[in-house]
């Protein structure tokens, strides 16, 4: 799981999309049903905007007016009036329609994001808002306190057994960040795309999967 911005949004807001929202899990009941109705009409926008491009493409015009050709034809060859021109005559209602329809689409999906936002607000005004977080991170904090000590005794060891067995000059072999570099991740108030503490895991695992 990536480790999301922390940092004021700027720009469009992507927030509500599911790729940049918390899962449902994660938020009271009501954001299930908030997300499908934002999900839904963003989907049934997206059809109506295609539709709307398909409508607009001048193969239709082509087609529409072979199709009246072809029945005034067929009609004039059996000895009867060419009929009204319908195709051409529904294409022009299709479109006019298609871009009814699309027109509707931006009101209705800002009303549920709305919604979302609405709901985002109850939470912050809630007086539990933040307090788990701040348990975690105070735990974190700890636990990554004694990590450091483990850390720093590992990269100790591991030099003393490199210059028993090769004479390798007395330092610790291995230039990472470590478990203290999260703790001044944590304090900065902010969590930037990549740090030192945000990499942190990834470079503990190498230390200790790595045979050489």
């Amino acid at each position: 799981m990536t480790r999301p911005h922390l940092r004021p949004h700027t720009g469009y807001d992507r927030s509500t999309e599911p790729l940049s929202r918390p899962t449902t899990d994660l938020l009271p009941e009501i954001f299930a049903t908030l997300f499908a109705d934002a999900d839904k009409y963003r989907e049934q926008g997206s059809r109506a905007e295609q539709e709307l491009k398909r409508l607009a493409e001048p193969a239709r015009d082509t087609e529409a007016k072979q199709a009246d050709d072809q029945a005034a034809a067929a009609a004039v060859r059996d000895g009867n009036p060419a009929p009204a021109r319908i195709h051409e005559a529904q294409l022009v209602t299709d479109r006019e329609q298609a871009i009814r329809n699309m027109a509707a689409y931006p009101g209705i999906i800002a009303d549920t994001t709305n919604a979302i936002h609405e709901a985002r607000a109850e939470l912050r005004e809630h007086p539990d808002h933040g307090k788990e977080t701040a348990k975690i991170k105070a735990k974190l904090k700890t636990d990554l306190e004694k990590a450091q000590a483990t850390y720093q005794a590992f990269l100790e060891s591991e030099a003393r057994d490199a210059w028993i067995e090769t004479a390798t000059p007395m330092r610790p072999l291995r230039n990472l960040v470590n478990p203290a570099d999260i703790v001044h991740d944590l304090e900065r108030g902010y969590i930037t795309d990549q740090t030192a503490g945000t990499t942190v895991l990834a470079n503990l695992h190498t230390a200790l999967t790595r045979e050489n």
